[in-house]
Order: C-alpha cells, then sequence, then structure tokens
C-alpha cells in the first residue's frame, strides 16, 4: 500500500541534526578562515557542534567571564528575590566594581545583575560568601558543577576571575558553558539587561555588542593585563543561535560581529519539516470519506544557505476504516548530498469510524457516558433516563447498552439535543518558579494559567506545586479524571530533585526513607537516591506515593535538611524529559490512558 521508495539504514541521529552539521562542518573548516587577532576562539552551533574554531583546546587565563559560571552556580542556589547582605570581606576588591558597603542588602538577582552587567568583582565574591558561607565552599560548586556539565579543560579558583594558579578554561569549554546558561531563562534575562538601576545606583552593560550585533541576546566580557582582552557572546537571527568566544583578543568586538556575519551568511538553521503540513488520505467505509494526516513533529536541519534537502512522502493510496486517532500514516524521509538525514512519522489528527452497516452502527462510547460528560446528568441518572425511553439517537428510542459518537449522532434527551462535549485538553507543564498554581491570583502573583493562555481552553491544574517549587504539572479541562487524580490517598509515584543544604546528608536520607508524622498524618517511607554531595548539601531523588501538603519540604525539614530547590521530574509514569521551564506540550493517548488508571495526591511540593 506504501509508495515504493528504497529503503535507508539510517544511523542514531541527534535532535535529527547530527548527521549533516557534521558532513557539513568539514567542507567549513576547510573554506572558512577569517582573520582574527585572538590567541583562541570558537564559534559553536545551538546543538555544540563548532563551526569554527582557533586553539579551542588551549587553556588559557579568562578573566570575568569566569562569572558566567558563577552566575549559574547562585541561580541554582537561589531564588530571585533571595535577600543577600553584604560582608565588609566582599567590598573593595580589585578590580571592576559595584561599589557594594558593608552592611547593604540586595536580592540575589540584583547581584546577579551586577556581575554580569558591569562585572563586579565585590558581587561575586558577595554571592559566594552570602549563599555558601565563604568562598572556598562555593568554588568547589563552580568546580563540581564544571565536571557535571563535561567542561574537562576547566578549573577555578575564585568566583570573580582575577587572575590565580589553578584557574582557567579554553574557549571550547566557555561556549559550551554559554550554550548551557542561555538555557536557563533567569540567567538569560538577566545577561540581556541593556542597564539596570539597584538601590537608586544605574549600572550599564558593558557588553557593547547588545547594540551593535544585529540579534545580540548576551554576553560577557573579561580584563586583565596577563589574560588580555576576553569576549564570551550568544546570538541568535532567524531561528539560528550560535555562541562565540574569543580569548586574549584586542579587536574582540569588531571579531565578534565579523564572525557573527560570516557564519550567519554561510548557514542556517532550516525548517524542512512543518508540524503545518497536511496530507489528506482517502478512507474506505469510513464515515468520513478523508483521513488527515500531518508530521509528527518539526524537522530542522542545520545547511548552507541556498541548498534544500529532498524530501521523500510514504503516504497510503487509501485506508481502510475504522482510523485511530495517532496511529501512523506515513512517514516523510529528508535526504541531504543523497544520504538520510532525518525521518518522522505522519500521524492521523483525528480517527474516522467504520461506516453504519447490516443491523448497528459502530459507535464509540455508551450512551450514559457521553450524557454524563455534558453536564446534564450523572452516569446513573442517565442510565435512568435511557431506560425510560426517554433518549433518542438519530431519532431511534435509545437502550441500554447503546453506544453512539457525540461528534457524528444526533443525541436528544426529552426532545432536547444534547450539547456537545467540550473537547477534552491534557498538557503537562514545566512550571517555573514565581508562579503560583492558580487560575486567578487576588495578591496579583504570576499564575501557571498565564503559561498556556495561548491555547484559548480554561484549564485546571491537577494538584499544585507551591511557588517556589518548579517541574511536571498536568493541567487539563477533564474534571473527572482531575478530581480523581487529586484524591489525597494517592498512589501514584512522583519523583522530586531536591537540593538540600544540611549535615550528615546520608544519615539524613537514611531517614527520609522511614515513615514519619507530618500534621498529624503518618507518612509512608520515601524512596530517596542521592544524586550528588557537595560540602554544604546535596541534591536527592525523592520519590513518594501519596499526596500531602508541602509534603516534601516538611519531610525534609523534619530531619533536619533546608530545600534550597525543588523540581518534580516524574509522575505517574510521567517524566518532564527535555520540556523547558515555562513550556507545555499535550499528553499523548498512552500518557493519558496511564493517568486514567492511576490516583495520585499533587500537593507535595
Amino acid at each position: 500500500m506504501l509508495a515504493h521508495v528504497k529503503k535507508i539504514i539510517l544511523a542514531a541521529l541527534c535532535g535529527c541534526m547530527v548527521y549533516n552539521i557534521f558532513s557539513v562542518n568539514k567542507a567549513l573548516h576547510a573554506d572558512f578562515e577569517p582573520e582574527i587577532g585572538a590567541a583562541a576562539a570558537v564559534v559553536m552551533f545551538e546543538d555544540g557542534r563548532c563551526v569554527y574554531e582557533k586553539n579551542a583546546d588551549e587553556k588559557r587565563l579568562i578573566a570575568s567571564t569566569t562569572k558566567l559560571m558563577t552566575a549559574l552556580v547562585a541561580i541554582e542556589l537561589s531564588a530571585p528575590e533571595q535577600p543577600v547582605e553584604i560582608p565588609a570581606a566582599c567590598c573593595g576588591i580589585e578590580g571592576s566594581s559595584m561599589y557594594l558597603k558593608p552592611g547593604q542588602t540586595l536580592t540575589a538577582d540584583e547581584l546577579i545583575a551586577g556581575m554580569l552587567l558591569c562585572s563586579g568583582n565585590d558581587a561575586a565574591e558577595a554571592l559566594a560568601v552570602g549563599l555558601c558561607g565563604s568562598e572556598e565552599r562555593f568554588v568547589a560548586q563552580m568546580n563540581e558543577k564544571a565536571a557535571v556539565l563535561g567542561l574537562n579543560d576547566t578549573a577555578f579558583a575564585n568566583p570573580h576571575g582575577l587572575d590565580a594558579e589553578g584557574h582557567f578554561s579554553t574557549a571550547r569549554d566557555l561556549a559550551r558553558l554559554m550554550l548551557i546558561c542561555m538555557r536557563n531563562e533567569r540567567f538569560a534575562r538577566l545577561i540581556s539587561l541593556p542597564a539596570a538601576t539597584i538601590d537608586e545606583k544605574y549600572y550599564v552593560n558593558h557588553n557593547k555588542l547588545l547594540g551593535r550585533c544585529e540579534g545580540c541576546l548576551g554576553g560577557k566580557t573579561g580584563y586583565t593585563r596577563a589574560a588580555g582582552r576576553c569576549l564570551v557572546s550568544c546570538c541568535e537571527r532567524e531561528g539560528t543561535r550560535f555562541v562565540c568566544v574569543t580569548l586574549s583578543d584586542p579587536d574582540d568586538w569588531n571579531d565578534h560581529l565579523r564572525l557573527y556575519d560570516a557564519v550567519f551568511a554561510a548557514w542556517k538553521n532550516t525548517l524542512v519539516v512543518s508540524t503545518e503540513e497536511r496530507y489528506e488520505i482517502p478512507v474506505a467505509g469510513g464515515v468520513r470519506e478523508t483521513a488527515i494526516a500531518a508530521p509528527e513533529r518539526e524537522v530542522r536541519l542545520f545547511l548552507p544557505r541556498g541548498e534544500e534537502p529532498e524530501t521523500v512522502r510514504e503516504l497510503p493510496r487509501f485506508t481502510y476504516a475504522p482510523v485511530r486517532e495517532g496511529a501512523c500514516a506515513g512517514r516523510i524521509i529528508v535526504l541531504y548530498g543523497g544520504e538520510a538525514a532525518a525521518e518522522v512519522k505522519l500521524i492521523y489528527l483525528r480517527g474516522v469510524d467504520r461506516r453504519a452497516g447490516g443491523n448497528g452502527i459502530d459507535m464509540e462510547e455508551r450512551l450514559q457516558k457521553i450524557i454524563a460528560a455534558s453536564g446534564l446528568a450523572s452516569r446513573r441518572a442517565a442510565e435512568e433516563l435511557i431506560a425510560a425511553g426517554r433518549v433518542r439517537v438519530n431519532g431511534a428510542v435509545a437502550m441500554l447498552g447503546d453506544r453512539a459518537d457525540a461528534s457524528r449522532d444526533r443525541i436528544a434527551v426529552d426532545g432536547k439535543s444534547l450539547a456537545p462535549p467540550e473537547e477534552k485538553v491534557y498538557i503537562m507543564l514545566n512550571k517555573p518558579r514565581g508562579y503560583v498554581t492558580t487560575l486567578s491570583d487576588e495578591k496579583g502573583r504570576r499564575t501557571v494559567s498565564e503559561l498556556v493562555g495561548e491555547l484559548g481552553v480554561r484549564l485546571y491544574p491537577v494538584g499544585r506545586l507551591d511557588m517556589n517549587s518548579e517541574g511536571l504539572l498536568i493541567m487539563t479541562n477533564d474534571g473527572e479524571l482531575a478530581n480523581r487524580l487529586m484524591h489525597p490517598r494517592g498512589g501514584a509515584e512522583k519523583c522530586y530533585r531536591t537540593s538540600v543544604t544540611g549535615e550528615n546528608i546520608p544519615a539524613s536520607a537514611e531517614k527520609l526513607r522511614e515513615p514519619m508524622l507530618i500534621d498529624g498524618y503518618r507518612t509512608r517511607g520515601a524512596r530517596v537516591e542521592i544524586e550528588r554531595l557537595t560540602d554544604t548539601g546535596g541534591v536527592l531523588l525523592i520519590t513518594i506515593g501519596e499526596g500531602r501538603n508541602r509534603q516534601v519540604r516538611k519531610m525534609c525539614e523534619q530531619v533536619g535538611l533546608r530545600v534550597t530547590r525543588l523540581v518534580r521530574i516524574a509522575e505517574g509514569g510521567l517524566t518532564l524529559g527535555e520540556l523547558r521551564t515555562g513550556r507545555w506540550r499535550e499528553l499523548t493517548r498512552a500518557e493519558i490512558a496511564r493517568l486514567r488508571g492511576t490516583e495520585q495526591g499533587h500537593e507535595n511540593g
């Protein structure tokens, strides 16, 4: 039934881009050799592959570009409005400064902004001492984070970047770090500020590229006499993002402009397959003549400008009813240079039932369920209406056991047509910090409903994550399912990545595994894994199977741990995966089915 296409064995691809970026890069390095004055440099595409490099792995002093890691660690250890009091020892540090005063109190984000915009060494030191108690402990966190991120040619000796033995990085590691930082919305917002007023002082961003370079999203400068001029920046044009790093470059601003203009002129992140594409497939024996198929996801390839890949679409000439929504209809194969670069499934957007035949109709749901979903009556009351002969389907009196399709059949109760049920929507949101889990808030705080407003449907959060908690949150307009899921007795497991501070983390983790009494309720023991340990605490993966208000935070408090960050990463068999903070996606049919078989509580952030 599928059109004949030569079968191609596909290599494993990363984000549908790995193959063609790899093959293209070889040509790029051969033909693309701009003249720049940097001792070391890199231009890196957003997936981590370099399109230009010069001494990229040479370990060098990096001056204040150090503060990229300082900012990332500080963000992970703090809330935006967390107050930090400035110790006297952090004031008057040599080099660029915010000119902080002893005893002054600023928020974590004000200090991070001052550190990124005007490169305040005093701000970096104040964050280190204020969040970890000492510079040494904070620097240990920086080095630990570098190891976790795989920055194997990077080491830190201080949080500000003044020259020190054992303090170095490479152009390649800094580019990778910048890409990671720019995926953090809090970091990206702060580093892009052209200026900021902090405690009645006005600070201007030292990054001249913000005003001079089209599409510049942010950057960090650095200079010491030994390190020379250092610059790390990020730029995006037409949906394509690059990071550029130059170390010891006397003409760094102009070199970044030249490099960006050159790579954007030569390369483009090309949309090859769009999810907006639609394909009509004839249906034999169905209540509708055609079924609509669309790509399961979009496909983008990183290609030289002016070059277009070939796409081969495999679709059936027709199909038989019934057609199941979400089923595979065919596939699109993307070819570049005569070889397979990507493949994506085509799926049916809506099911098609079998047409009436013989003595009956192939109907989807029991009538009482359809009536209950319309809100007219409960399922039990709907059964009584049917038994009393008060329900008709397409003009015929219905009987108990009959089935119907609410989208196709005319259903009437006591002569009045049944209102069509609202289409059910089920989504997963990656809730960011600072949002309350309500539809509206009398205090004017930001709500999760603002993050899904584009759907145009009133969705209710299933349970809660408190304002300072993050991660997986299910939202739906299916009230019946939501009520079942929020039953406090729970049942489904939920996993939280929990950053904590405290003493003897292994002993505390052992206590968390035991039942404990919280607010008069005896909890079941949690499953606890230690993901990593730090000088001041660690990161725990805490899995629970019940749903009590702020349960994880209260459990940790009871064993002497202070929670600094709480992210729900899994729930009821659903995982957050690569869903970015503040973004949402629709649940798959399999995920919805999994939830329908689960009862769980959610108020445990």
